[in-house]
């Protein structure tokens, strides 16, 4: 965890602090310093993480929605862990994806099965600000199995996962061919004749929704699952089927006596470091 500067840090909820937000808790070992994590879960709205000062590191982890089963499964979400780089002070947007049962917040693509929404923390409203993002699984279509994150939807007409540059491209062809993906948002799925096919996944770039080769022959193609974004460092899972969407913050400030030593003792060091 990174540390929050070499001189202490009040830390939130102590006295003359602020109280720290009902959804996060600190712990502090004898002497060490103060580790707080703030949950965030599925809202279908934007929620606010303001960078307390003398903090520039904060440890995230996000994970995805799933998406939507309908006849079939749909696929599971990703799950990132990484360090970001913030500005200490700064307001956050932290977007938890909703499942896409749930409406697939924050990028699922529509279909038979909607596609599940991404998990992300950004610095503005701006898809471009995003600092980290757990892309969604696709959706179902009504014969195939939505993809997931990052991996194709199931089917002839299966919607392609989308990469790190690009999105996912619609499963099928002619007439009866899926949407492709763009940047945040899966694609959504076409009608195939009686046969509905799933919707790309969220993420840094969307999955491609399913589509079907023929209205009556090829049954409906599940939709691609979105792909996420790592920060330097990090890594990528599949989330547990019954893992909801979430995003976890979690930051060091330093408090305890030893720690507080440490920065002092740094302080002095870049002091004479400076005079030689």
């Amino acid at each position: 965890m990174a540390l929050a500067g070499a001189a202490a840090v009040a830390l939130p909820g102590a006295a003359g602090a602020a109280t720290l937000p009902e959804n996060c808790t600190s712990y502090t070992p004898p002497f060490a310093s103060t580790q707080v994590v703030c949950d965030f879960a599925f809202t279908g709205a934007a929620q606010t993480f303001h960078v307390p000062d003398g903090v520039s590191e904060l440890d995230v982890t996000a994970v995805g929605g799933q998406g939507q089963s309908a006849n079939r499964s749909g696929g599971l979400g990703a799950k990132v862990d990484g360090t970001v780089d913030v500005q200490s002070g700064a307001d956050l947007q932290v977007l938890v994806g909703g499942d896409g049962g749930d409406g697939g917040f924050n990028g699922g693509g529509y279909g038979n099965g909607r596609g599940g929404g991404a998990s992300d923390v950004r610095t503005s409203d701006a898809l471009d600000s995003r600092l980290i993002v757990a892309a969604g699984g696709g959706g179902a279509g009504t014969d195939r199995d939505g993809g997931n994150a990052g991996e194709d939807g199931q089917g002839s007409g299966g919607g392609t996962a989308a990469t790190v540059d690009a999105p996912g491209v619609g499963g099928g062809s002619g007439d009866y061919r899926g949407h492709d993906g763009a940047l945040g948002v899966g694609g959504a799925g076409h009608w195939a004749g009686f046969d509905m096919s799933g919707g790309g996944g969220g993420g840094l770039y969307g999955g491609g929704g399913g589509g079907g080769d023929d209205a009556f022959l090829y049954p409906g193609g599940g939709g691609g699952g979105g792909s996420s974004l790592v920060p330097a460092g990090g890594s990528v899972t599949l989330a547990g089927e019954d893992q909801a969407p979430s995003v976890t913050i979690s930051y060091t400030i330093c408090t305890g006596s030893v720690c507080q030593m440490a920065g002092s003792l740094g302080s002095l060091g870049n002091l004479f470091g400076s005079l030689s």
